[in-house]
């Protein structure tokens, strides 16, 4: 079954949020801009085209918490229309050695929901959740110690191998 990307929701979801963890970490950013939602919603909204701007204008933060030296912010987004489009996606960012992760919530097939985690360039996917599609799962499950990862996908070459 081809995958059709909404590309207006995959580039916000996999690459431009997590440039700006990554420009965080570089200091090249304030750490603050991965908390307000206004200027990150500004941001999405001059990259994606006016037509899917109104999905957009639901976008918001679910959840900005401080664990020691880690923040975790949870992003909501629109709800998603094909797959691997993401509910979610998190940061999970160590603010003494400017590392982080990005973590995401994705639709998949048979109104599945997997989850996932970028890495440079590769996505890892990590199974379905068994669970309900809510902010609370998936961040139980970002702090769960027993992820096993099923697939990474090269994004450059746009290859796929299973693990599992």
């Amino acid at each position: 079954m081809p995958v059709l990307w909404r590309n207006e929701f995959y580039f916000p979801e996999y690459y431009w949020i997590p440039q700006m963890a990554e420009a965080v970490c570089k200091g090249e950013l304030a750490v603050d801009v991965l908390s307000d939602e206004a200027w990150l919603r500004q941001q999405i909204f001059s990259r994606v085209p006016a037509e899917t701007a109104q999905e957009w204008s639901t976008f918001h933060i679910e959840r900005i918490n401080k664990y020691g030296d880690y923040k975790f912010y949870v992003y909501g987004f629109p709800e998603p229309r094909s797959i691997p489009e993401a509910k979610y996606g998190a940061i999970l960012l160590n603010t003494q050695t400017k590392v982080f992760d990005y973590y995401t919530l994705e639709f998949s097939y048979n109104g599945k929901w997997v989850l996932g985690r970028m890495q440079g360039m590769q996505h890892i996917n990590y199974g379905e959740l068994e669970a309900q599609p809510d902010v609370d799962a998936f961040a139980d499950w970002i702090f769960s110690n027993d992820k096993t990862p099923q697939a990474i996908t090269d994004c450059e070459k746009g290859e796929t191998k299973n693990i599992n």
